[in-house]
């Protein structure tokens, strides 16, 4: 077919040169909606982020908290009871003690309360019925406070610490090398 003074035939290497252009243009407009979205995203994170952060303080250090460490002695849980929200028990009623030296397992199904046991203990929450008795005091008397120094650097350098610390105190010859394995 031959174009004609009414009629004008388009051929496929015209037309493919057309969608290719077509897209040239568009695919600008598609990367500022796509970065819009991730703006969107950023500003729902961030304003979540300064929710959480303008919560009050639940749990706070007692006046003169009792000296932190390694825990020695036994670790016993008094009929504790905690739910992180309202009325929804995670456990109840959970007794049991630890003797130094002892190893325990906690087994259950998800949710049952393995995690929250593990954090009662690190004093992450406060239990809402119950006690804990570490050490044989109370985590209340726990401070809050991080250490000077025990977190610092990027996350190697977190995760390397305990590593580090071995063995500089180690009796044998060997010392931390940075990068070493």
């Amino acid at each position: 077919m031959q174009n004609t003074p009414g009629h004008t035939v388009l051929t496929l290497g015209a037309l493919v040169a057309f969608i290719q252009y077509s897209n040239f243009l568009f695919q600008p407009i598609r990367d500022i909606s796509d970065k819009y979205n991730v703006l969107q995203a950023a500003v729902v994170a961030s304003y979540r982020i300064f929710k959480t952060l303008d919560l009050p303080v639940a749990i706070t250090s007692p006046p003169e908290p009792a000296r932190s460490g390694r825990a020695v002695g036994q670790i016993e849980f008094q009929n504790v009871w905690f739910a992180y929200k309202d009325e929804d028990w995670i456990l109840k009623d959970v007794s049991f003690r630890v003797e130094p030296g002892q190893s325990i397992a906690l087994v259950g199904h998800t949710g049952s309360g393995k995690s929250t046991i593990t954090n009662l203990l690190m004093r992450f929450y406060d239990v809402q019925r119950g006690r804990i008795l570490p050490r044989r005091r109370r985590p209340a008397r726990v401070g809050l406070k991080i250490p000077a120094g025990e977190f610092c650097g990027g996350a190697s350098g977190n995760i390397s610490l305990q590593r580090h610390h071995r063995r500089q105190h180690s009796p044998g010859p060997e010392r931390y090398q940075p990068g070493a394995r």
